[in-house]
């Protein structure tokens, strides 16, 4: 409504006042809903982590490889409603843990460089898809690993460089398809496994975020997409195993954030959007089927 009644002006009254007229109307109402976004609503406070340096506790490595697998904006409950016999069968053999959330915004940049950072958002400043400073502000578990002599990378589309920089994502572009996207991710996962034999693989999937996006989280193509995913991330930890990848490795089936009640929307705090799946599979997990209340929020 508000770009109609600008084209109207511009069609009805042409010239630089009407340009300037709609220039201040535009910053007068950002300014007046920051404000009112700020004073009339009561955001909950950040988590109380600010690390200063990311190191083992025990000064070896707990496992030869950790594989995390991202499965972006996939809801908690609904990838249990869905019919994913590889996710529940590590859910089964490993730790699976019940009540993990992301951080707010629950947003794609702000999850994984919490993820890979152990600290908020107003730690590491990514607090939003969209920053006007790249790159994370504290250290990141690729900084950590590499003054250890070790390795890893995050296999990703592409804005997740503007938190962790070129070195330490391998991207794919976004635009792909999105019944092509996750093969393509997966596919550049591998080329990284094979030649670069990283101690960390991240791997990002995308099809499921996008299509809560398009559909929403209660359509049946959202369901599809996870129970799809999951075909995928078998195909990938038996090439895996194949390769000897999975030797003393640990496998990590998580998520960045839910997805909303609408179509399209998450960022905010409501429950679907906030819980994530958290399983933990392979080297060093003790726990054999048993679910566990909670988890840290960070790989690190």
């Amino acid at each position: 409504m508000l770009l109609v009644l600008a084209f109207q002006l511009m069609v009805h009254r042409p010239g630089w006042e009407s340009v300037v007229g709609i220039e201040v109307f535009l910053l007068t109402l950002g300014g007046v809903t920051a404000l009112v976004h700020q004073w009339l609503f009561t955001w909950p406070p950040p988590p109380s982590l600010a690390p200063t340096h990311l190191v083992s506790g025990q000064g070896a490595a707990r496992c030869r490889r950790f594989i995390a697998i991202v499965i972006d904006g996939c809801r908690a409950d609904r990838l249990l409603e869905a019919d994913t016999p590889c996710i529940d069968r590590l859910r089964r053999e490993g730790a699976d843990y019940t009540n993990t959330a992301t951080v707010y915004p629950a947003r794609t940049v702000t999850g994984f460089s919490s993820m890979f950072t152990g600290a908020a958002p107003k730690v590491h400043g990514m607090c939003s898809n969209f920053v006007p400073s790249l790159g994370v502000k504290c250290e990141s578990i690729f900084d950590a690993l590499r003054s250890e002599g070790r390795s890893g990378k995050l296999v990703g589309i592409a804005h997740l460089v503007d938190a962790f920089g070129h070195e330490d994502v391998a991207t794919v572009t976004a635009v792909t398809h999105n019944d092509e996207i996750d093969d393509a991710l997966v596919a550049r996962a591998k080329a990284v496994m094979e030649r670069e034999d990283r101690d960390l693989l991240a791997m990002q999937l995308l099809s499921v975020d996008q299509t809560g996006h398009a559909r929403g989280s209660y359509n049946s193509e959202y369901l599809g997409k996870i129970e799809d995913t999951d075909r995928k991330i078998e195909g990938f930890l038996d090439w895996c195993r194949e390769l000897g990848y999975l030797e003393n490795a640990t496998v990590l089936i998580t998520s960045d954030h839910g997805q909303g009640i609408g179509i399209g929307g998450h960022g905010h705090m409501s429950p679907p959007e906030i819980y994530v799946p958290r399983i933990l599979w392979g080297a060093r997990v003790d726990r054999d089927g048993e679910a566990v209340p909670s988890a840290p929020a960070a790989l690190c």
